[in-house]
């Protein structure tokens, strides 16, 4: 890899989405503890999809904090290669590499995140206009 300035321009989106999934994360732990401290028995099934979701968002998290990590080993081992040419050129390609796919994985994880988030919002109304009545 010539260029080894571009694994450490992406980094900078890596770490917005870092940012954005930690919010998430402090977001959904504030409310699953709304949720427990209401005491219904009615919100235990919401309370556990909840916890699922933290649990996908908290892998996510890891995998956008290894992608990140990749690309650093990316734009270090392709600026070795290019002052001392003392690595293969092939180990930045292949760290750059996987640290897109790791994004990927972890961009994947988001959606599915997003997609249950609707769901778990819509039960909980449900749930709300039961309590309601």
């Amino acid at each position: 890899m010539e260029q080894w300035y571009i694994p450490i321009t992406i980094l900078p989106g890596v770490g917005l989405l870092i940012m954005s999934t930690s919010n998430l994360l402090g977001g959904l732990n504030i409310e699953i503890a709304q949720l427990i401290s209401e005491d219904c028995t009615l919100l235990k099934e919401i309370i556990k999809r909840k916890i699922e979701q933290l649990n996908i968002l908290n892998i996510s998290l890891v995998a956008q904090y290894l992608s990140a990590g990749a690309l650093v080993l990316a734009g270090i081992s392709s600026a070795i290669n290019n002052q001392l040419h003392f690595t293969s050129a092939t180990i930045g390609f292949v760290l750059m590499l996987s640290a897109v796919l790791v994004l990927l994985f972890a961009l994947a994880l988001l959606i599915l995140f997003s997609l249950r988030a609707v769901k778990i919002k819509k039960a909980r109304f449900e749930i709300g206009l039961q309590k309601g009545k």
